[in-house]
């Protein structure tokens, strides 16, 4: 952590405003994935009652 503070602290002024951008692209990604996987666990699920029933 230490390490990329300080790396940040070196990278020029015109790259930093691409870092948050990166950082919110990275988190649509993760949320794009856990979504996914909530609905298929919802669908697994809802197909589970109806054969079990």
């Amino acid at each position: 952590m230490k390490i990329m503070a300080g790396a940040r602290k070196n990278v020029p002024a015109r790259i930093s405003p691409e870092l948050p951008a990166d950082m919110a692209a990275r988190n649509a990604r993760v949320l794009k994935i856990l979504l996914g996987m909530l609905a298929l666990l919802v669908a697994v699920t809802a197909l589970s009652v109806l054969l079990l029933n």
